[in-house]
């Protein structure tokens, strides 16, 4: 979890809540294991005490020992040092009654209800279920904060991607309206289908299939205005209705063609490969450029490949690998996804 998610995860996470709720439901669990009914002041004096004793340890593992060594996958530690603890607070339990709440209610004779063994049990039993509703609040809050930073982000990325896309699109339809019916027609179709699948289907997931088909539509409309001498090749073995976070391709191919085929180069050209195999994704992108073009390095290197990297680790925590290889003319980009 990055830092802007951390902070939005503190944000909405209230700790007095789920603890209010927690230590209410104890409660109840230890009345209904203690108590007689019709429920006595003992009953209740007891079932209290008895949870100032539980607050310690349960606090301990909840608060220390699951994020110190659980969550890190510490696990061998985490069980010693949860068994030492628990039955260090259910000896202290049964010390706590015999010596010390007999004595402040002596109105009453308090031991433990049960031996050390079962009191034992208790604790430890008790201690599982309050480590079960903290991962579980854990994980239903970690979640809804990764939903909120994904949705995000996708409208971030949008945004990088619309205003300048639909800016030289009206470009490239204005040149084409001169005595180009025809052209005009097929690349208003083609633009259509871009941008309705980047207003509507780019909201939720879509299928490898579907981002093939942008890529598609987004190379033909491209190569309406790229000179003759320019090479665009993309090989694809595409036939899945996988599902994949949208919007992820297509920045690293207009990047290709933005300082590709539109640096003024000779001859140039892209060459994009997406392939699917076994539930991995693969996507390359190879494209010239020019020694000299900094704006292009500098992008790649800076805010480009960064937007790129952030959206990644957030769709796909370690579950892809990015890579860009680069020399004095050409640069070349390769995705790798695991969809499992």
């Amino acid at each position: 979890m990055n830092k802007n998610s951390l902070n939005r995860y503190k944000a909405h996470h209230n700790k007095w809540i789920f603890n209010l709720l927690l230590w209410v439901l104890l409660f109840f669990v230890i009345l209904f294991l203690f108590a007689d009914f019709p429920l006595k002041k003992i009953d209740f004096i007891y079932v209290v005490s008895y949870l100032l004793t539980l607050i310690p340890p349960v606090s301990l593992l909840i608060y220390y020992l699951v994020p110190k060594f659980l969550k890190k996958e510490k696990y061998v530690v985490f069980v010693i040092l949860s068994i030492i603890i628990i039955s260090l607070f259910s000896y202290l339990n049964i010390q706590f009654h015999q010596l010390i709440i007999d004595k402040i209610f002596t109105d009453y004779y308090f031991i433990s209800y049960y031996n050390d063994v079962q009191t034992l049990i208790v604790f430890a039993a008790v201690s599982l279920i309050a480590t079960f509703f903290k991962l579980l609040e854990d994980w239903i809050h970690y979640n809804q904060n990764e939903r909120r930073e994904i949705e995000e982000r996708l409208k971030v990325l949008k945004g990088q991607i619309n205003p300048h896309f639909l800016f030289n699109s009206l470009n490239v339809l204005y040149s084409l309206s001169v005595g180009k019916n025809k052209e005009v027609t097929e690349a208003t179709l083609q633009l259509s289908n871009i941008l309705r699948y980047v207003l509507y289907d780019s909201e939720r997931k879509t299928t490898i299939e579907k981002e093939k088909e942008l890529i598609e539509n987004y190379i033909a409309f491209e190569k309406n205005r790229h000179t003759v001498n320019s090479t665009i090749k993309f090989i694809s073995n595409i036939d899945t209705d996988s599902e994949i976070q949208p919007m992820l391709l297509l920045p690293l191919v207009e990047n290709s063609f933005k300082h590709g085929l539109k640096s003024n180069i000779n001859n140039p050209f892209v060459i994009i490969n997406l392939e699917f195999n076994k539930n991995v994704l693969l996507f390359e992108i190879e494209n010239n450029f020019k020694a000299n073009n900094l704006k292009y390095t500098e992008e790649y290197n800076g805010i480009g490949v960064k937007n790129i990297k952030e959206n990644l680790a957030i769709l796909y925590p370690n579950k892809h690998e990015l890579t860009i290889e680069k020399t004095n003319e050409t640069y070349k980009v390769k995705l790798v996804i695991d969809l499992k």
